[in-house]
């Protein structure tokens, strides 16, 4: 890893938890944010360090945890443990790749909060690529792709390519030919 990568990402932490002291009070179910926001960190710092052993043993811990969680209550919503800890349960949801059954049902639930903002638009477009891809569909928005020689990062199919710019506006996600561009940084 890139050093100076792995320096933004130790701030972006650090600055996850001061975020986390500041609002715990404001949110319905702070002791959830906080969990939330640790096993977050704890999965950015494995993969980071490039510890794939701990990344593994990781995803099935929060797999569980967040499959716990749908099974004793609902799903967090953005109002109950703000914008970081809904972030935070969704990347934990994101990295449950061995556990698809638990993808699919969480994406059902971001998509019902959607009108209601209680989820946010571009996590619902990365869980539902993400999804698609590994089912070997299409995906709707371009977010899923892959490393090509001498073409840099390049999304994996599209459904309907000529109208993925009005669902990436819809969901608020940065133009097609700018998020490859941002990609690339990966391919390198």
């Amino acid at each position: 890893m890139v050093p100076g990568k792995r320096n933004v990402l130790l701030l972006l932490t650090a600055l996850l938890l001061s975020l986390f002291i500041m609002a715990e009070e404001i949110y319905q179910r702070p002791e959830l944010r906080a969990e939330l926001l640790q096993k977050m960190a704890a999965d950015q710092k494995a993969r980071n360090e490039g510890d794939w052993g701990r990344v593994k043993e990781l995803d099935h811990e929060h797999s569980k945890f967040l499959s716990d969680l749908l099974r004793d209550s609902d799903w967090p919503r953005i109002s109950e443990v703000g914008p970081d800890g809904a972030k935070a349960a969704w990347l934990l949801v994101q990295h449950a790749d061995h556990n698809r059954d638990l993808q699919k049902a969480v994406l059902q639930i971001l998509e019902s909060y959607l009108p209601e903002g209680e989820a946010n638009p571009q996590d619902v477009a990365l869980l539902s690529d993400r999804i698609a891809v590994a089912e070997n569909r299409p995906q709707q928005y371009g977010t899923q792709g892959r490393c090509e020689e001498g073409h840099g990062w390049q999304p994996n199919e599209i459904e309907e390519p000529q109208y993925v710019h009005l669902r990436r506006e819809k969901m608020k996600l940065a133009p097609l030919h700018s998020y490859i561009e941002r990609m690339q940084q990966f391919c390198n």
